[in-house]
């Protein structure tokens, strides 16, 4: 007789999202954010050394669901910040001032800070699989 075998859950699905899969499009993230514009690289790095400040358990950046007008006033506080160095003369001044004339600047910078809190919550995360 022949026997029957039963395959387990997770291996009918073995296309599913891995450790490995996570790795690649985290690589790729990075990869296409070093060919973002040079006053853009500038910004984004002022937007990280923010986020790492509110990079703590309980932070609202990992609540469940983030208050828009408590990010949008963390963007606000950033162009702020930003603004004032600028007016110091960082590098990448010239860039950063072109940034800084935009007409939706709060809209382009609120982008930015919401995808490095997206980026934040999925690494901290690590994956649907990963305890």
């Amino acid at each position: 007789m022949a026997e029957k075998r039963i395959l387990p859950f997770y291996m009918t699905y073995p296309t599913s999202l891995t450790q490995a899969d996570e790795n690649q499009m985290m690589r790729d993230l990075e990869y296409f954010q070093q060919l973002y514009p040079l006053g853009t690289k500038a910004v984004q790095r002022e937007i990280r050394k923010v986020i790492d400040i509110m990079d703590y358990e309980g932070s609202l950046i990992y609540d469940e669901f983030p208050d828009r007008f408590a990010m949008q006033k963390l963007t606000r506080d950033i162009i702020s910040k930003i603004k004032l160095q600028a007016e110091e003369e960082m590098t990448d001044g010239e860039e950063v001032k072109r940034i800084l004339a935009y007409d939706n600047l709060e809209e382009y910078m609120f982008l930015l800070v919401l995808h490095e809190v997206w980026r934040r919550r999925h690494n901290r995360r690590r994956g649907y699989f990963l305890f």
